[in-house]
């Protein structure tokens, strides 16, 4: 277990020392992220789903994993009457979605190993979907200074058709279904694919764990707010998950990898871009707190998740 979880930590903490010691400025590890999101991930989760034979299931994951994101959007409409006035408009954006790519890829990998990496990228299928079309349109509406007017709905469209995760999903999704994946594989190119897949890959771990820890940011007068916010998304998402699983859960074989993957992925924190499209400093400032305090709830429930693993 130490071996898996000392690295992890030391790359987290690595990330909080460059913060605190100014090595970096905030616009290098904004590049750094762009890089490890849409170069080094697209091709984890091409590469994921290539390299496996998906079926039926499949299909049912990424229906699963829509249930699970619409219920608990529609349940953070009930729950943002509990907040404050000037920031519950928007809980529902907190109680949906989750941060796969920034995150769940990363401790997934060390959980599972990443020949098992297809049910995380499959279940991401839908909240990709997802983000790119209802949940940021209406983000964008919940902003003080955006008016409908300013919502730009052809944009927001070309940005998910040109989204590399999404791409790389659905491409990853065809080629296994149809079998190029095996041809490709099996044939004189399939080693030079797969080293070239591993080399893309290698760097996606480490980066995403400093960039991190570098981007944790905790400060006492949100901490009742953002603990709040935290605790109305576990109940919103738990519920959301118990309800599609009863609803969906009959189609899907429940392998010990899917389990772990599931729960990992549910645990994760909502999308970083809710705090990019907060608008007011007293709003970020809960915003922040509340996705750090998630974070860490996130690596606590990995590290459990690890021993079991590891123990079992």
């Amino acid at each position: 277990m130490l071996k898996t979880l000392v690295p992890i930590v030391l790359l987290i903490m690595t990330g909080v020392l460059l913060k605190k010691i100014k090595f970096v400025k905030d616009e290098a590890i904004g590049g750094i992220k762009k890089i490890a999101t849409n170069v080094f991930l697209p091709v984890v989760i091409f590469n994921a789903l290539v390299t496996t034979d998906l079926n039926m299931d499949s299909i049912f994951l990424v229906v699963l994993g829509m249930s699970v994101l619409f219920i608990g959007f529609g349940l953070g409409f009930v729950l943002k009457k509990l907040n404050k006035k000037e920031y519950r408009k928007y809980i529902p954006f907190t109680t949906t979605l989750f941060e796969g790519g920034m995150i769940g890829y990363a401790l997934t990998e060390a959980l599972v190993g990443k020949d098992n990496l297809f049910y995380i990228a499959t279940i991401d299928i839908a909240g990709v979907i997802f983000g790119f079309t209802i949940w940021v349109t209406l983000l964008q509406r919940a902003g003080d200074d955006v008016t409908n007017d300013n919502v730009k709905k052809n944009n927001i469209l070309i940005d998910m058709i040109k989204s590399p995760t999404l791409i790389a999903a659905i491409l990853g999704m065809i080629i296994s279904f149809t079998g190029l994946g095996r041809v490709l594989l099996e044939s004189n190119i399939g080693p030079v694919y797969e080293n070239t897949a591993d080399m893309f890959s290698a760097p996606l771990t480490p980066v995403i764990l400093i960039c991190l820890g570098y981007g944790l940011k905790f400060s006492k007068e949100n901490l009742i707010d953002a603990f709040i916010m935290a605790g109305q998304r576990i109940m919103a998402v738990a519920v959301a998950v118990v309800i599609s699983l009863l609803i969906f859960g009959s189609f899907l074989e429940f392998t010990p990898e899917l389990k772990i993957s599931m729960i990992m992925y549910y645990a994760l924190p909502p999308s970083m871009l809710v705090s990019v499209y907060t608008k007011g400093e007293k709003n970020q400032g809960v915003m922040s707190c509340m996705l750090s305090m998630y974070i860490v709830l996130s690596l606590i429930i990995f590290s459990i998740l690890l021993w079991r693993v590891k123990s079992a």
